[in-house]
């Protein structure tokens, strides 16, 4: 169980970070969103324009294929996942984030996965997928099986 004072002190601080160059051209600092209590962590490369614009992450195109594809197995990304990226800021012209980018970012990353504790971290992006750090964080949760989410779906719908 997610321990909501330390989230919401962890987002609070993450909002007001100034430890790279994206902090100076964003409009809001991408944090997450979804259910923190969920156990399956989806993780994406940084926030387009829309996420920037709304201040959530996989809010745009990309979000919109992201939860309807979810959907078509009966995963609701509100509901049934946290949804966050390895950078919190927009990359200028949606560019990759740059290497110092990302490694001032993966603390707030790493303290999210530590406070949510995911059973099921999914990695959206070649950014995601190419972080040792990330890749050897998703190999130590690859004893859970995501079928156990789409399980308590079922039992959840069926009563």
């Amino acid at each position: 169980m997610v321990n909501q004072d330390k989230f919401q002190i962890l987002q609070n601080e993450c909002s007001t970070c100034v430890k790279c160059s994206l902090s100076s051209t964003r409009n809001n600092v991408v944090f997450g969103r979804g259910n923190p209590h969920s156990k399956l962590f989806v993780i994406g490369e940084g926030p387009g324009q829309q996420e920037d614009e709304q201040g959530l992450a996989f809010v745009g195109r990309a979000g919109k294929m992201l939860d309807s594809a979810f959907l078509s197995v009966g995963i609701d990304t509100n509901e049934d996942c946290y949804i966050s990226n390895i950078v919190k800021c927009r990359p200028p012209n949606n560019r990759k984030p740059l290497a110092n980018e990302v490694k001032e970012c993966l603390p707030w990353l790493n303290e999210q996965i530590e406070l949510i504790k995911p059973k099921v971290i999914v990695l959206a992006g070649s950014t995601a997928v190419q972080l040792e750090m990330i890749s050897s964080i998703c190999q130590f949760f690859t004893h859970h099986i995501f079928c156990e989410i789409l399980q308590k779906k079922k039992v959840n719908q069926n009563g």
